[in-house]
């Protein structure tokens, strides 16, 4: 979060509340520096594991870390964009039209790449 807001702090002059609002430039300043960060350092399936696991069941975690595991490998094969919108919509529960701004398309369009990503991922976990 530190990295986040010295970033802001430095390019605040490129800031134009015209253009977006300012959570949807400091949600693309964090994808930006996280982008970096993991181009560094690839995470392992257990970093990702263990970050979104938290069932006290055993069993259910095993089931669960599997799935995980399973859906994480098959996202890969998707491409960086269609990974990007499912991860924002999914992971950061972000509404169309943040992801919309943040991917610099237009609404439709990131409504039928929403879709698009979701049926070729179900494709590739069906195979």
């Amino acid at each position: 979060m530190q990295e986040v807001f010295i970033k802001a702090w430095q390019y605040r002059e490129s800031f134009d509340s015209n253009k977006s609002s300012l959570k949807n430039w400091l949600f693309v300043i964090t994808t930006n520096l996280l982008k970096d960060f993991y181009r560094k350092k690839k995470p392992t399936v257990e970093e990702i594991n263990e970050t979104i696991a938290d069932s006290n069941d055993i069993a259910q975690e095993m089931e669960t870390n599997d799935l995980i595991n399973f859906v994480f490998k098959k996202m890969e094969t998707l491409s960086e964009k269609e990974q990007n919108i499912l991860s924002l919509r999914y992971k950061a529960d972000l509404k169309i039209e943040d992801i919309a701004e943040i991917m610099n398309m237009n609404l439709s369009a990131t409504k039928v790449a929403i879709h698009r990503a979701i049926k070729k991922l179900q494709s590739f976990c069906n195979d």
